[in-house]
């Protein structure tokens, strides 16, 4: 158990270095862009409150295969949370599908919101690996997007623990996400 809080004090650090960063450096904005229409795809977990949840999801090219409850919740982070531009959506992703050792951290980044240009757009799932660590078990699954971006979504006990991604600015969160991408092929 003390393992398992020393993991997550690490990765709230991280994240609140992050939102920090973000804010700090006016990644935030306090006028929302009017989201474009695009085809909505259902997050349903077995955690999940109702199956109705309905998350954004961003127009691809070809339909993603079966996606299973770790690709499904990482899809619908970069969708409904790290794209969306309503604040209250985004609260509403935090409360229902974040893990609650970090859910009170993501609803309180909420408020700041990603600029249009960062955006992290089509994503497709590449692959999902399981994940251990100090005895907490998960998985971690790569996602790739326009401009040769990735993302990592960190799950654990079906439902969103943290992400990784290759724009990252700060020198932490790059070499968290290096680390991290070497379980993929």
């Amino acid at each position: 158990m003390q393992t398992r809080k020393t993991f997550y004090k690490k990765i709230s650090y991280g994240l609140l270095t992050a939102v920090a960063i973000s804010v700090l450096s006016g990644c935030s904005s306090d006028e929302a862009a009017p989201a474009s229409p695009s085809p909505t795809a259902k997050i349903e977990t077995s955690a999940s409150p109702s199956p109705e949840t309905e998350a954004t999801a961003a127009p691809t090219s070809k339909p993603e295969k079966d996606l299973d409850v770790s690709e499904q919740l990482t899809l619908g982070y970069i969708n409904s949370y790290y794209n969306e531009t309503d604040v209250e959506a985004r609260k509403k992703f935090a409360q229902e599908y974040m893990h609650p050792d970090v859910q009170s951290i993501f609803a309180f980044a909420a408020s700041a919101v990603n600029d249009e240009k960062d955006h992290f757009l089509n994503p497709k799932v590449v692959e999902t690996v399981d994940y251990e660590k100090d005895g907490t078990k998960g998985s971690l699954t790569l996602v790739k997007g326009d401009g040769d971006k990735e993302f990592i979504g960190l799950i654990i006990d079906d439902k969103f623990s943290f992400g990784f991604i290759s724009t990252a600015t700060s020198d932490d969160m790059k070499a968290a996400f290096e680390g991290v991408r070497t379980q993929f092929k």
